[in-house]
Parts: structure tokens; C-alpha cells; sequence
């Protein structure tokens, strides 16, 4: 029992030697710190002696001095953490201000030295929310393309391999557009002629079938332009071409002297076969401005049929001299046999439209020499059955014809309706053949064969 008591004195007496050690040494820590604030606290009180060049003494401040500690503590402690009690506590995180050394260079004010901390601003974070930084996201302007767009690896060399031929791609079409600019000038320039030889045939070609609608009503005067109009611009391109003389194929006429390219072929037929478009057109226009009590309005859809027949017709015989001569002239010597053979098998794929050409354009003149009536005279119990106006033009009858559906009209309103239609204007029954072309309209079909 003593034993153990004096065991248990023993341990009280080395835990009061221990405590006595670490209060003093705890008072010891404490003397230094204090000081150490003293000596650095000496400067704020006491002058520093010496003018500057400007004539004022220097003073250090309070603030100047509380920065200069903030940046001493940032550069010499990297991380401290204190905890208060078991439930709360918190994290001071001070690092180091690590800046590019030319950045620091160029915020230095001048004539500080190298190593002077103080002549930096302080950018180190506080523990508030409101201080702390985020990095941010933008790119640098230094960045590769790569970089910007996320392009792939096969992209980027790529746009490399584009990159190199670009000047040289430049050069290549710099030089053939120098070498061939008479002839892209003239493919430009004939290209624009037959642009405006299509447009001027599709203008009067709507035109004239809708001045052919209105029958009396019609513009007589737009017509007489339209014709001349037509013949200027054809005078004009045939004078533009004066040295091809193309108004000679026109005719069956080669106007050429030696062989010529695919594309001068094509373009050949398709000028001509424009050209006789418009002429059609003018011939058209010239029946329409006929006075009807010249020309009766039922017997105008044949002629127009007659004369679209017709032109069809020339038009597809006119491109056979310039193939033949194509494929003809394309060889010599021995190789002339192989013209031979083409032009054959040309003429027997060309035999085909022919024959429906001429089948249409002998069925066209049986009806323009025939006399068809399209109904017969109706008696009056008809007549009053069918009440006291046509019923096309709201008036009084003029020359009636009753049809096979048993309606009566007028012979020239319904002549003019079946020059479009083939059924009755009020029942539908079918009373004509095809009226195609009856209305004085011309194919839009070229010719290039």
C-alpha cells in the first residue's frame, strides 16, 4: 500500500515538472514574439532619417507595413490549419504568389530591386468567399487552330495539305484564265445570247397565247411590235456572227469549213433550232392580226396546228447535215470507216422521230383541207330549249350549232373553246380529237439531234 502511493507522488511531481517546463517555455515563445513586434513596430514611431531627391522625408506607414508582412507570411508559409474545438474548425490556405518572372519584372516599379517584395501589389487570397479567384477558360491568342476548333488529327493535316497548295492551285488558275481569256470570253459571251434567245421566245410564246385567247380583244398593236421586235433580235445575232455565217445552216447550208468540237455542235443546233422558234412565232402572230371577217375564227386552230406541225418537222431535219458532218470529219484515213459506222447508226436513231414528225404534219394538213363541222343547225325547238343567249359568251346566238351532247352555242365561241378542250363546255362529254397546238402555243422541246 505504500508502495503504491509513493508510486502515485511520484507521477503528481514529473507532471508538475513537466507543466513547469512548457509554461516556461511557453512564456519564452511568447517573450520573443513580443519582441520581435516591438522591433518591427520601432519604424512606425520613428522617423527614418535621410530626404529623398523630391525634398520629403520618408515615413513608414501602418498599411505599408501590414502589406509588407502579409507578403513575408504568403512567401514563407504554405499551409496552416487550426482547429478551435470538435465541431467547427477551418482552413487558412496561404500559397506562395508564383508569377511568371517576366510578369514580375514588368509589374516592378522602376528602379526597385530584383528581389523587393514590397514594390509588388499583394494578390494573395483572404478567407473570405468574396476574394477567391477562379480560373478562367478562354483561350490564349497564341493557340493553334487545333486548339480552338477541337479539330481531329486527320483534319488538322488536312487543312495543312490545303494550306500548301492554296498559292499554287492560285498560280495554275491565274495563268489559264490569262492564256484562255478570248475564248472563256466567248463561251461567256454565247452563253449570254442564247440565255436572251430563250427568254424572248418563252415572253412571246405566253404572250401570244394569251392575245389568241382573247379572239376580238385582241392587242393588235403588242402584236406588230412583237414581230418587229423578233426581227431585230434575230438580225442582230445572225450580225453578231456575221464571219460564222450561221444563217446558212438555217437553210441546209453547211456554214463551216473544217471540224469542229461537240460543244460547237450542240451550240449550233440549239442557236438554230431557237432561231426557227422565233420565226414560227412571227408566222403565228401574223395570222392573229388577220381581221376575223377575213378569216373565220373556227378555221384559225388548224392553222396554228398546221403551222407548229410544220415547224416541227423543219426543225428535225435541219440538225442532220451538222452531225454528219461531225461524225464524218471527226477522222481520217484509215479511222474513216468509224465515221461511217456512226453516221449510220445516227440516221437510224434519227429515222424513228422523222416518221412521227411527218405522220403528225400529214394528219395537221387532212384537217386544215377538210371541212369538219363541229354539230349541225339546231331547229328551234332546240334552239328554245337551250334558252335565248350562248352560254359561252352570255349573247345572243350568232351562226348556233348544236352538238352531239344536244347543247347549243355559238359556232365561233365553240370553235375557239375546242381549239384547247375536247369535252362540252357543260356536260363533258367528248366531242373533239387532241387540240394540242390549237392555241397557237410552240413546243418548248429543243432540237439537239
Amino acid at each position: 500500500m505504500t508502495h503504491r502511493e509513493s508510486g502515485r507522488e511520484r507521477l503528481r511531481l514529473s507532471g508538475l515538472v513537466h507543466l513547469e517546463r512548457r509554461t516556461m517555455e511557453g512564456s519564452r515563445i511568447i517573450r520573443d514574439n513580443l519582441n520581435r513586434v516591438c522591433q518591427e513596430l520601432r519604424p512606425l514611431v520613428q522617423p527614418r532619417s535621410g530626404i529623398t531627391s523630391d525634398g520629403i522625408t520618408p515615413h513608414i506607414t501602418l498599411p505599408n507595413w501590414i502589406q509588407a508582412r502579409s507578403l513575408t507570411s504568403a512567401a514563407s508559409t504554405s499551409s496552416v490549419t487550426t482547429s478551435r474545438n470538435d465541431m467547427e474548425s477551418f482552413v487558412i490556405n496561404l500559397e506562395s504568389d508564383e508569377r511568371d518572372p517576366d510578369v514580375q519584372s514588368s509589374s516592378r516599379p522602376p528602379g526597385s530591386p530584383p528581389g523587393d517584395s514590397r514594390s509588388m501589389p499583394s494578390n494573395t487570397s483572404s478567407n473570405s468567399p468574396e476574394t477567391n479567384s477562379e480560373p478562367t477558360n478562354n483561350p490564349q491568342p497564341d493557340e493553334s487552330v487545333t486548339d480552338l476548333f477541337n479539330l481531329s488529327p486527320e483534319a488538322t493535316s488536312l487543312i495543312n495539305v490545303i494550306k500548301k497548295y492554296i498559292p499554287f492551285v492560285t498560280i495554275i488558275l491565274a495563268k489559264a484564265v490569262y492564256d484562255y481569256s478570248p475564248g472563256i470570253f466567248n463561251v461567256f459571251q454565247a452563253i449570254l445570247l442564247f440565255v436572251g434567245l430563250y427568254g424572248t421566245f418563252a415572253f412571246y410564246n405566253s404572250r401570244l397565247k394569251a392575245e389568241i385567247a382573247q379572239h376580238s380583244q385582241r392587242n393588235i398593236g403588242f402584236l406588230l411590235f412583237a414581230v418587229i421586235h423578233l426581227v431585230f433580235t434575230i438580225c442582230i445575232f445572225y450580225y453578231l456572227y456575221d464571219d460564222m455565217k450561221l444563217y446558212l445552216s438555217v437553210v441546209f447550208i453547211p456554214p463551216y469549213v473544217q471540224p469542229f468540237t461537240v460543244a460547237d455542235l450542240l451550240w449550233l443546233v440549239a442557236v438554230t433550232d431557237f432561231i426557227l422558234k422565233l420565226i414560227t412565232i412571227i408566222i403565228k402572230i401574223l395570222v392573229t392580226i388577220i381581221p376575223n371577217y377575213l378569216f373565220e375564227a373556227k378555221k384559225r386552230g388548224k392553222w396554228y396546228l398546221a403551222i407548229e406541225s410544220s415547224s416541227q418537222l423543219y426543225r428535225s431535219l435541219v440538225p442532220i447535215q451538222p452531225w454528219l458532218y461531225y461524225l464524218l470529219e471527226s477522222y481520217q484515213g484509215p479511222q474513216k470507216v468509224v465515221g461511217v459506222f456512226l453516221s449510220a447508226a445516227y440516221m437510224v436513231s434519227k429515222g424513228s422521230d422523222l416518221m412521227t414528225r411527218a405522220r403528225a404534219w400529214w394528219a395537221s394538213m387532212l384537217k386544215l383541207l377538210e371541212n369538219v363541222q363541229l354539230g349541225v343547225s339546231p331547229d328551234k325547238e332546240a334552239l328554245s330549249n337551250a334558252g335565248l343567249t350562248c352560254p359561252i359568251c352570255h349573247d345572243d346566238y350568232d351562226t348556233p350549232v348544236l352538238l352531239a351532247c344536244r347543247h347549243v352555242f355559238c359556232e365561233s365561241c365553240v370553235a375557239r373553246w375546242f381549239d384547247r378542250e375536247q369535252t362540252c363546255p357543260l356536260c363533258r362529254a367528248k366531242v373533239v380529237d387532241d387540240p394540242s397546238w390549237r392555241d397557237g402555243s410552240t413546243t418548248y422541246f429543243t432540237q439537239l439531234f
